[in-house]
């Protein structure tokens, strides 16, 4: 039973690619999606694996590791870790646009769905109700907004703007709420005043199809000892990535641990791993070694038992 949850706001510094595996389609390695939805995530198991290495790397005890996390696969039988993390949903993506450079495009059912995790384990990082959904090739954009009069584009798609005062404000709410989520350092700050100026709210629809096709996808190459790309050793593949500035969040739930000796308790779980991402800085996906995958981790709200 979880007695102790925290939200987590995670934003990409660099371009990442949680992958999925081999597909047969024209990307050979996609990254991971919903299969209902189509939008990017980032599965629980991978984040819980990222913050055990954390962990391990930390100088941590291994009794203390296996006590939040779980023992070992050859102990697995034992007892069950003291945490657990959902899946990391996608909050805002970023697309690049005719004005401004790039906008951050959000919907009401990432709203919905922000709203529904929120109640009950941070109420305070609950959006407000939509009072208007944008219909398709509409955008809704907030009072200081700064993209001009004209209709946006984004990639090859254009959007009338919905510009009603109400419509506005919410936005400029929804902003200020999203900044919450991103990391507290100063030199952040810059982010947080481009997003309460550049975040868009689009239908249901056209977010589903941007994030589906605003991706980056990149022909990479691994050459043989001849250098060339035939032979052995030799390879070519197409991979997918998510762009730097995605912004995600996720919930952990903490029960007490299942150690007799423990002397923590569910808050202390969470407090636990608050000191394990102290850094803010995790590596999540593939292709560490080439500088990708680079996320910052904050934990938001307050620890607070889950609602009934």
């Amino acid at each position: 039973m979880y007695t102790a949850s925290r939200l987590l706001g995670l934003y990409a510094e660099t371009p990442l690619h949680p992958g999925s595996g081999s597909t047969t389609g024209v990307i050979d390695l996609p990254v991971q999606r919903e299969r209902h939805t189509g939008f990017p995530l980032i599965r629980g198991p991978a984040l819980k694996g990222v913050f055990r290495d954390l962990a391990e790397g930390d100088g941590v005890t291994k009794d203390s590791v296996a006590e939040i996390f779980g023992p070992p696969p050859e102990a697995g039988d034992h007892h069950a870790g003291a945490m657990s993390l959902t899946d990391a949903r996608l909050l805002a993506f970023p697309v690049r646009s005719l004005q401004g450079v790039f906008v951050w495009i959000t919907c009401p059912l990432v709203l919905d769905r922000l709203r529904a995790d929120a109640a009950p384990h941070a109420a305070s990082l609950a959006p407000p109700v939509a009072s208007y959904r944008p219909k398709p090739g509409e955008a809704v954009r907030g009072t200081s907004n700064e993209l001009g009069l004209g209709p946006l584009v984004l990639e090859e798609y254009e959007c009338e703007w919905k510009d009603e005062a109400p419509l506005r404000g919410a936005v400029d709410k929804i902003a200020e709420l999203f900044t919450k989520f991103l990391p507290t350092a100063p030199e952040f700050t810059p982010y947080a005043d481009r997003l309460m100026t550049h975040l868009v709210l689009l239908s249901d629809t056209d977010f589903q199809h941007l994030v589906s096709t605003a991706t980056e996808v990149v022909t990479r190459i691994r050459l043989n000892k001849r250098k060339t790309t035939t032979g052995d050793g030799g390879n070519m593949w197409v991979e997918e990535f998510l762009p730097s500035d995605c912004l995600f969040w996720a919930v952990a739930l903490a029960s007490p641990p299942r150690v007799e000796a423990s002397n923590r308790d569910a808050a202390g779980v969470l407090t636990y791993l608050g000191e394990v991402l102290r850094n803010g800085l995790v590596q999540i996906g593939a292709n560490e070694t080439v500088g990708q995958g680079w996320m910052r981790v904050r934990l938001c709200g307050d620890t607070q038992a889950p609602a009934q």
